[in-house]
């Protein structure tokens, strides 16, 4: 028996060939992410690069299977990871999305670039009643501002919208 082929990735059931295919290298796992701190709660991919969001506060990267690289974002469990262009976008405990950009010449090296709501959009807001939603019962907030963790993430690139979720609640 070949080396890798004693391989707890090509031992596992899920890279075992299917009846008719040519070789379980062509199908099933190609590997895993093991990283030493908190849980990954979120994936996303570009340019070569695996992002992984957790609860450590940090944003991975991995290249190639490995760990390349990490980021701080300094706002607690990273729940939600999704990338569009040369933008990363990171969604958080605190309730706020973040924007990254990777430095063209060093991936090794991210740069937050924007955070929403800013403190200014929310001051702004906050004047106007007609601002304010029900968002649980007998609670009103803020249009603009999640209520809990953001946990999920959507694009659309053709439209140019982020959407975000935090307990089912959607802004634009």
């Amino acid at each position: 028996m070949h080396s890798d082929d004693a391989s707890p990735m090509m031992m596992s059931p899920w890279n075992q060939p299917s009846p008719g295919s040519a070789t379980s290298r062509e199908e099933g796992l190609i590997g895993s992410l093991v990283q030493e701190e908190g849980h990954i709660y979120s994936i996303a991919a570009a340019g070569g690069l695996l992002y992984t969001g957790s609860d450590s506060k940090n944003i991975h990267v991995w290249k190639n299977m490995k760990l390349f690289t990490t980021f701080k974002s300094n706002s607690g469990l990273v729940k939600a990871v999704i990338t569009s262009g040369d933008n990363i976008f990171t969604g958080h405990q605190d309730g706020k999305v973040r924007v990254w950009k990777c430095n063209t010449k060093d991936q090794r090296i991210h740069k937050r670039i924007d955070t929403f709501p800013t403190l200014v959009d929310i001051l702004k807001s906050s004047i106007n009643s007609k601002n304010y939603v029900e968002v649980k019962r007998h609670r009103r907030a803020l249009w603009i501002k999640h209520c809990d963790a953001v946990s999920c993430l959507g694009i659309d690139e053709e439209e140019g919208l982020l959407y975000s979720v935090d307990g089912g609640d959607w802004l634009l």
